[in-house]
């Protein structure tokens, strides 16, 4: 089962570089992970899968500007999207239901991408493009929101 998850995640991560600019994404500060904005580029979109075998809750420890309510939980095996404007987002993992566990290292459950999208549509700042999906369904529900992996 582990080779699978392990096969499957590298044929995604080929399949996004193949078609746009999507690269593996590691950026972390002790436990937490660490969303960096771009100032005067396109906002930035980061797809994360938990490759845990538990739910995990993604909080901000510390107020970077983004609002209340930004916290999130994601299945195992399963991707959200975050679409980052200019500020940086930093984000701490806890298992969940239990999110006032400790918290435990986001490299060890996220596998994040980066990438800047074809996002001539959408919202501006920061905010979840699409929560808590398979990776087909995270697709259609980005698509959805007028943020496209290729270019139109």
């Amino acid at each position: 089962m582990r080779l699978r998850q392990i096969l499957l995640l590298s044929l995604i991560s080929v399949l996004l570089t193949a078609c746009s600019s999507t690269k593996p994404y590691e950026n972390y500060s002790g436990n937490n992970a660490i969303f960096q904005g771009v100032a005067d580029q396109q906002p930035t979109l980061y797809l994360m899968q938990n490759k845990s075998k538990q739910t995990i809750f993604l909080d901000i420890p510390i107020h970077t500007g983004a609002s209340a309510g930004f916290g999130s939980t994601l299945k195992p095996n399963h991707w959200s999207a975050l679409m980052v404007g200019y500020k940086n987002i930093i984000f701490s993992c806890t298992p969940w239901p239990n999110p006032t566990a400790k918290t435990i290292p986001c490299n060890q459950v996220l596998h994040i991408l980066r990438t800047i999208p074809n996002a001539d549509g959408a919202p501006k700042g920061a905010y979840w493009a699409a929560e808590n999906r398979q990776y087909d369904q995270l697709i259609t529900a980005i698509n959805k929101r007028k943020i496209y992996l290729y270019q139109r």
